[in-house]
């Protein structure tokens, strides 16, 4: 027995040194190549689903989360390991079918947009704040332009420039941060309590906006569904506002399948016979739906701009009474030229009026526009309009190189976003 006793100390000493050295023991930071989350957005507190593809395996694999600052805001252990695709499964269309399925608990993180290793995003949402900012982040419709697996909806970024009617949400995507000092100055400015990050696909549930006071939309977002636009118009109808900076937006009608994680569209306008799942051009008359009924402009839209007054001014403002250009240097030119998204407009006495025969609005104005590019007949500015006379205001800023990293780096644009949102949050 006296033997016994020994052995039995001897053991649980040995034992216990054994899970002192394990636990102890510096972990090797996991090296990930790619990966893609389940779903790219989760409700504050849930648990995130993913998978990752590591250089080589590791069972005990430190992993960091970032944000969008790039600041290191948690870690977590996990067991990594290789992945292998399958390119003979069409995996533009059916995904990457990775295995060894991660998961991550976001408790200690707000809403906001983060990144896995620095290289897998996702995002944090809290649709419960009352009265704030939802900022949607485009996912879907990067996506629609995301090659990776072979082709996009774009047939210029495709192989054989023959585009895709069918795109798995379950891959890898590189994503771009050319908005990051945008979303960096919402977040210091009005504060992670007042700002909500929703997807583009959460705009399907109107829960994901409903408590909100404003909607800002940015980027790329020409892809929308039926229930993307009905829940964008009711959102205006029950009084939110919306802040719009973006080129394209609203142009295409696409479909989204939620348990295949697929979305489809095909450029030339499908021969379903049931209108409401046919893909296209939103302006085609069989929707009867035309983006200027939404959103008031559209990229497409020229104007003749022939008789506007020759200026050398930058941004030329047509309502001072609005203050929203106080303390800003309106002479230099804010913007280079893109396609802007634009009104119908009408030009009297040298000066540009929206037309208010195009689209459906109570009030249409013409806040501010940038010096004309006469040869495209394409006017670019700054747009005030109102759905009905009770609901709330839409303010379109017609390109995406407003919230470009460079762009906005520009104390004269972030003033005038400053006193937009203010104004809109009144």
């Amino acid at each position: 027995m006296k033997y016994l006793g020994k052995f039995i100390y001897l053991l649980v000493f040995i034992s216990s040194a054994i899970y002192i050295i394990n636990h102890n023991k510096t972990y090797e930071l996991a090296q990930i190549i790619d990966g893609y989350a389940i779903d790219f957005s989760v409700k504050k507190g849930g648990k995130l689903y993913f998978y990752a593809n590591a250089l080589n395996e590791n069972k005990r694999a430190k992993v960091y989360i970032y944000n969008i600052k790039n600041e290191k805001v948690d870690s977590v252990i996990l067991h990594v390991k290789p992945q292998y695709k399958n390119l003979l499964k069409v995996a533009y269309k059916n995904g990457y079918q990775y295995s060894n399925l991660l998961s991550y608990d976001t408790k200690g993180l707000t809403s906001g947009l983060y990144f896995i290793n620095n290289i897998i995003p996702f995002l944090i949402k809290n649709i419960n704040l009352e009265k704030g900012i939802t900022v949607v982040v485009p996912f879907s419709n990067l996506m629609a332009l995301n090659a990776i697996g072979g082709k996009s909806f774009d047939p210029e970024n495709s192989t054989g420039n023959s585009a895709a009617t069918h795109l798995s949400l379950l891959r890898p995507l590189s994503f771009s941060r050319s908005e990051s000092e945008f979303l960096n100055y919402i977040d210091s400015v009005y504060g992670k309590l007042k700002v909500n990050y929703i997807s583009d696909l959460d705009l399907l549930n109107y829960d994901n906006l409903a408590k909100s006071k404003l909607l800002i939309i940015y980027g790329y977002s020409a892809f929308w569904t039926l229930e993307q636009r009905k829940n964008f118009d009711r959102f205006q109808k029950d009084g939110g506002n919306v802040l719009a900076i973006s080129n394209y937006i609203m142009n295409n009608k696409y479909l989204y399948y939620p348990k295949l994680k697929q979305i489809s569209f095909t450029r030339a306008n499908d021969s379903i016979a049931n209108v409401e799942e046919r893909t296209g051009i939103w302006d085609n008359p069989i929707y009867n739906y035309a983006t200027v009924n939404s959103i008031g402009c559209n990229y497409t839209i020229n104007n003749d701009l022939s008789k506007l007054s020759a200026t050398n001014k930058g941004l030329i403002l047509l309502n001072k009474k609005l203050l929203l250009f106080d303390k800003i240097d309106t002479s230099s030119n804010l913007l280079k030229y893109s396609n802007f998204n634009t009104l119908k407009i009408h030009v009297i006495e040298g000066k540009p009026f929206a037309d208010r025969n195009s689209g459906t609005f109570y009030s249409k104005e013409i806040i501010a526009y940038f010096n004309p590019d006469k040869q495209h007949q394409n006017l670019g500015g700054i747009f005030m309009l109102q759905k009905y006379k009770n609901s709330g205001k839409l303010i379109v800023i017609s390109s995406s190189d407003w919230v470009n990293n460079e762009t906005f780096s520009n104390m004269n644009i972030t003033i005038a976003t400053k006193n937009i949102i203010d104004f809109l949050l009144l």
